[in-house]
């Protein structure tokens, strides 16, 4: 091969590696961490203020991770400015792999059995990944996952509906909440809808922790105010 064949064919490669280079990789890549920590961590239990204009209300999630590769997140709400105060339940059934955090159920549950009873089931199918190991700012994921079953205990299957899901990493940001002041956080755009009813939220995530504060829809925030480890 000749020097002047040889020439632009390096040029060629060198313009390929950038032009294919996979997310995260150099010299986009910005502060790495591992972004399955906080399912796999030491969090028992997280307390969030939410606030809907002038209530505030209390939201507990617990966490169960004795399944190997599964996380369990529990979160119950008291709604307290109303009469009678009311309660939300929900039991989020997540899958976490080398490569994804994978949302898998979204069930309604009655908070006053202990454990919570499930008194609807919903599965995604394919799960919904929630997170990715490639997230960095201007990488978007997501799609659509159909609901293969919703379900009552009595075994009402009702009809399959339509999940979207799309993400996107705004950027990098330090955030401080009533829990504590956290650095190196990522803001994503999340737009979500079900069978064509859509709302937005931006989730600020930080390392160890999580999620730290949420605005859905420009009417709801929630902040953590708490957090309980494991002995």
């Amino acid at each position: 091969m000749t020097m002047k064949m040889s020439i632009p064919i390096l040029i060629l490669f060198v313009f390929a590696q950038w032009a294919f280079a996979q997310p995260g990789g150099k010299p986009h890549k910005v502060t790495a961490y591992d972004y399955h920590d906080y399912t796999n961590s030491s969090i028992q239990q997280k307390t969030f203020n939410t606030y809907y204009g002038d209530f505030v209300v209390d939201e507990v999630w617990t966490f169960d991770r004795t399944v190997p590769g599964q996380v369990v997140r529990t979160e119950i709400s008291i709604l307290e400015g109303s009469d009678p105060p009311q309660y939300v339940c929900r039991i989020n059934k997540f899958l976490s792999t080398t490569s994804a955090f994978l949302w898998t159920h979204n069930n309604s549950c009655n908070p006053f059995y202990d454990p919570p009873l499930v008194t609807r089931t919903r599965e995604y199918d394919p799960p919904i990944p929630v997170s990715t190991n490639a997230m960095i700012p201007g990488v978007a994921w997501g799609n659509g996952a159909v609901m293969s079953q919703m379900s009552y205990p009595d075994q009402m299957q009702l009809p399959d509906n339509f999940y979207v899901d799309k993400n996107e990493v705004l950027g990098v940001e330090n955030v401080s909440v009533p829990a504590g002041n956290f650095t190196g956080c990522l803001k994503i755009h999340r737009l979500r809808s079900v069978s064509g009813a859509p709302y937005t939220r931006i989730d600020w995530i930080c390392p160890d922790m999580g999620l730290v504060k949420r605005i859905q829809g420009g009417s709801r925030m929630m902040e953590l105010i708490d957090v309980t480890f494991t002995p």
